[in-house]
């Protein structure tokens, strides 16, 4: 996450993996909570969710941000 403000944020975001509309895959949903990021930098976020599938997670074709917040700190 990169913070191009004056201002320091906490971010907090929540992502949920689909499959097509052909795919079995239940849809998943991984959480960043409370990154936080000081004015003017960049801080790496990992959003991880278990995976309960059979394959090796082909079946989810999209990546959607379901939620994004952020607040000054």
């Amino acid at each position: 996450m990169t913070n191009s403000s004056s201002l320091d944020y906490t971010y907090n975001i929540t992502m949920k993996f689909r499959g097509d509309a052909t795919s079995t895959a239940v849809p998943a949903t991984a959480m960043v909570s409370s990154l936080k990021v000081k004015a003017g930098a960049s801080q790496p976020a990992e959003a991880t969710t278990p995976y309960f599938g059979k394959t090796n997670g082909t079946e989810y074709k999209e990546c959607v941000v379901v939620s994004a917040s952020k607040s000054s700190f």
